[in-house]
């Protein structure tokens, strides 16, 4: 397994305190530390009890949970902003590699 913890660029903020960017990390680790756990029905749960009680334990947990619910919707506009402004990036280029292609 690689292992390779993702962070989205919105996280990538000065506005974003260490604090809320550690959890999440921390919260990824778990899931690659302790995986995921048959339900009854042989669905498999990644937030077991098991798994909030090791995120429970994180020095940070609760400020980060508050952080995050105070936080949450501006995160979630500042993250389409940012992909409303990448999808302006690259239309363009997508364009310019379209009409290259019908000139060939």
């Amino acid at each position: 397994m690689l292992g390779l913890i993702r962070i989205h660029p919105v996280l990538d903020r000065e506005d974003v305190p260490p604090f809320f960017l550690e959890s999440v990390v921390y919260h990824e680790m778990l899931h690659h530390y302790l995986g995921g756990v048959p339900d009854r029905a042989g669905r498999t749960v990644y937030h077991s009890r098991t798994f909030r009680q090791a995120e429970a334990r994180y020095p940070w947990h609760r400020e980060a949970l508050a952080w995050e619910k105070e936080n949450l919707p501006h995160l979630l506009r500042a993250s389409q902003a940012l992909d409303r402004e990448r999808r302006a990036t690259l239309a363009p280029q997508r364009t310019a590699r379209a009409g290259a292609r019908q000139r060939r």
